[in-house]
């Protein structure tokens, strides 16, 4: 568990504290907004508007119904992990950072909002930041762990390459990480205090990071895949409704999580995780690799987005309003009292 802090600490790190703009956000929003227009503009082509509106009524109500327990489970997941670094969170301090993660999720780098308003909300600067961000990124990494077999069990026809492409790129990444690790400790023993501030606040934020996530790596830490199961499970069934609502019958349950899986695995393995984008585009061409017409797989990922993004923004909009507003009348009455 890391060590409590000093005032000075805190304070030190609140003045370090807050967003920058970073280019790998800029240029995955351009390449994420130029890809929904690719999917969009092939969607136009048949003129399929009317299908969309279509699938939309015939499966709000029920991606409705599945993305309450897809929310309660995700949330179930991240206080496991924070739990297990060392951030001890009541259920009305966690609600209001997690659904505001929730709202933004889908943009670039977006869920790690919810870290910036945890240190608001734990008073803990920035460097209780960037240690739930270890929490934040370790949900990804058990979303990817699950949907890794499934994607190369259920193999795409056709596409053998995606077999070798998905154990390259994670290859890739576990060598960046290796790399970043014996990088942070060899300027640790020699290069500390040598450099220019901002490069020490950066190299600084990295350790506090790694040392994190290292606290993860345990057997306890695998207890959370089950509720990391449960929300994929029911995100792979709302996909499967949009599937059967298009009328194609030729794509199973069993496929439909493969294609859930590569979208997964597209999103996390970006550069900066987000939803919007690569794995739309995953989800696309998986779909057409299936014989699915292009018209009605871009229908199917367009109706999948404005659905399952558009529900679970309003469903965590109001658990964050709700949260908020029992959070200002929590505190009101502890002044008073």
């Amino acid at each position: 568990m890391a060590q409590p802090q000093t005032r000075e600490d805190v304070d030190r790190d609140k003045k370090q504290g807050g967003f920058h703009l970073n280019p790998t956000v800029i240029i995955s929003t351009v390449v994420a907004a130029a890809l929904i227009a690719y999917i969009v503009s092939l969607a136009a082509q048949r003129n399929s508007w009317p299908v969309l509106w279509s699938v939309l009524q015939q499966t709000w109500l029920l991606i409705l119904g599945l993305t309450i327990p897809y929310l309660a489970f995700r949330a179930v997941a991240w206080r496991m992990l924070l739990d297990e670094i060392g951030i001890a969170l009541s259920w009305l301090q966690l609600l209001v950072p997690f659904s505001a993660g929730e709202m933004t999720k889908n943009l670039p780098g977006g869920i790690y909002l919810e870290n910036y308003l945890l240190g608001k909300v734990k008073g803990g600067g920035r460097t209780l930041m960037v240690r739930s961000s270890a929490a934040t990124t370790a949900t990804l990494g058990l979303e990817a762990m699950l949907a890794m077999p499934v994607a190369l069990v259920v193999r795409i026809p056709g596409a053998q390459w995606v077999f070798w492409t998905l154990v390259a790129v994670s290859a890739a990444w576990i060598m960046f990480l290796a790399a970043v690790w014996f990088g942070v400790g060899y300027w640790d023993r020699h290069w500390r205090g040598k450099g220019p501030h901002w490069l020490t606040a950066t190299l600084d934020s990295t350790r506090a990071f790694l040392a994190a996530g290292l606290t993860l790596v345990t057997p306890r830490t695998l207890l959370a895949l089950l509720p990391t199961a449960c929300y994929m499970i029911l995100y792979a069934i709302a996909l499967y409704a949009i599937v059967l609502a298009i009328g194609v019958h030729s794509v199973g349950f069993v496929q439909t999580m493969g294609v859930y899986a590569l979208m997964i695995l597209g999103g996390i393995l970006d550069i900066v995780p987000s939803d919007i984008g690569v794995a739309d585009l995953a989800g696309l061409e998986t779909f057409r690799a299936y014989g699915v017409a292009s018209s009605d797989a871009a229908v199917i990922i367009l109706s999948f987005r404005i659905l399952a993004t558009g529900i679970n923004s309003l469903v965590a909009g109001g658990i964050f309003l709700v949260s908020r507003v029992t959070d200002v009348s929590t505190h009101v009455s502890t002044k008073n009292g």
